[in-house]
């Protein structure tokens, strides 16, 4: 869709500040959960996606088309995919974090450049899987860079392994 055809929607402002409270509750409620404050604050945070969801259905254009997961599959097995991709990378993240600390005795400085490897590592490769993105198909792309991070990642078995 383009901008000229959505014109007469209207932003949902409203809806938009219910599910941002309802993530910051959530959110806030999860990093304070061993307190009380932290159960409520889940509490607030789920009855507040409960309110967008309700209020979701009363509005005309709302800021998230439940839609989009019906009768949808490649949609819904992208997002999937997606979410197993950034799932697997933050473990890794956070567990070489750990690993370069406590197992081979690195400072938090030394560690923290050994993990912002990866991210220059994006930041190069990015250029070019755009141009890759123009000329071969995207699902065959996207199988191919799956591929290679599942391997990377079986990787890691064997470095923590031979430890």
């Amino acid at each position: 869709m383009d901008w000229g055809e959505a014109s007469e929607e209207k932003f949902d402002f409203d809806n938009s500040v219910i599910y941002g409270l309802a993530l910051i509750g959530i959110m806030y409620g999860l990093s304070a959960l061993p307190k009380m404050i932290g159960t409520w604050s889940i509490i607030i945070g789920i009855i507040g996606l409960a309110a967008f969801i309700k209020w979701r259905m009363k509005v005309r254009s709302p800021i998230l088309p439940l839609d989009l997961l019906k009768n949808n599959t490649v949609f819904i097995f992208s997002n999937l995919a997606t979410l197993i991709n950034y799932s697997a990378t933050y473990a890794v993240i956070f567990l070489l974090g750990l690993y370069l600390q406590y197992v081979k005795g690195f400072n938090p400085q030394s560690t923290g450049l050994i993990l912002v490897s990866m991210s220059v590592v994006q930041v190069i490769i990015a250029p070019f899987a755009g141009r890759f993105s123009d000329t071969i198909e995207l699902r065959i792309l996207a199988s191919v860079g799956m591929t290679l991070t599942t391997s990377g990642l079986a990787q890691f078995i064997f470095l923590i392994c031979t430890g």
